[in-house]
């Protein structure tokens, strides 16, 4: 049975909730029905309490995706689609505690996302937690999944690709990727009779596209092979920016029983070509986790 969240622990500092995405499980404990009210995320423990401190679900998604990587295809809702576990993600911005027990009641296992508009959501921040854009930078925002890449791209944003994680040797689907040199527009493939963006690539001397990643399998249970830092257009060179999910395997360090803290977000510099990671002034240690 899940711990009811104390008093005192909801009168700690409160915010609003920024961006999130997530799934999990609901508790089985009995549903309580209250008037409409704000519903309490803690950060620490990734659990979601309604305001009287009932316990509703256990936050997390395997993908770490965030809203924006989601899809709008719903025209009668808010809601949004996952495009790596082809399922329905519940909007929870308008959403109070009561219509948030009848959803995870009805599907315990329910995916929600919410956004800075949310109305009934606060956030749970302990004093001790250190805020990562302390100095209010431009922030780089990172795109795990093709669809968000191109559609980035579309929008001004120039996607700085980076190999995320291993390809598996098998899998559900497969890509080709390349992107244009000039423009940075994201094309790619998963039929092997398509495999260039040009009709007739070797009679092009001047090809300006650029094969990012040859073939590889995807799987919808593993992250995504390909991530990428959205770059806006018009950012300045070696202008000082706060990367929020960082995709290299960075660690901050290791100590001696293989232990270490993975940096996973971070101020950077934007030389107009890379992005230097750490590579600005910082008071205290960037976020880390360990693993």
């Amino acid at each position: 049975m899940q711990a009811r969240l104390t008093r005192d622990a909801r009168h700690a500092l409160l915010r609003p909730l920024e961006n999130f995405c997530f799934s999990g499980a609901y508790s089985g404990a009995p549903v309580r029905h209250a008037a409409p009210s704000a519903m309490i995320y803690d950060v620490t423990t990734s659990a979601l309490y309604a305001d009287d401190g009932t316990f509703l679900h256990t936050v997390h998604c395997p993908m770490a995706l965030t809203p924006d990587q989601l899809e709008a295809i719903y025209p009668d809702s808010t809601d949004r689609h996952c495009r790596q576990c082809k399922r329905r993600i519940f909007d929870l911005d308008r959403m109070s505690d009561v219509l948030a027990k009848a959803l995870f009641l009805d599907d315990p296992h329910a995916c929600v996302f919410s956004t800075g508009r949310a109305r009934h959501i606060v956030f749970l921040h302990h004093r001790e937690q250190r805020e990562g854009n302390a100095r209010g930078l431009p922030v780089i925002r990172t795109a795990r999944n093709l669809q968000m890449m191109q559609a980035a791209s579309r929008q001004g944003f120039r996607p700085l690709l980076r190999d995320a994680a291993p390809a598996p040797e098998e899998g559900e689907f497969k890509y080709i990727v390349y992107q244009h040199q000039d423009t940075g527009e994201i094309w790619w493939s998963g039929d092997r009779r398509d495999f260039h963006p040009l009709d007739h690539p070797l009679a092009a001397d001047d090809d300006p596209w650029v094969l990012v990643k040859d073939w590889f399998f995807v799987r919808a249970d593993q992250p995504f092979p390909l991530a990428a830092y959205l770059i806006p257009k018009d950012l300045p060179d070696y202008t000082p920016v706060f990367v929020e999910d960082v995709i290299e395997d960075w660690r901050e360090l290791t100590w001696n029983q293989g232990n270490s803290r993975r940096i996973h977000a971070t101020e950077a510099m934007w030389t107009g070509q890379f992005l230097m990671l750490g590579a600005t002034e910082q008071d205290d240690s960037p976020p880390c986790r360990v693993g």
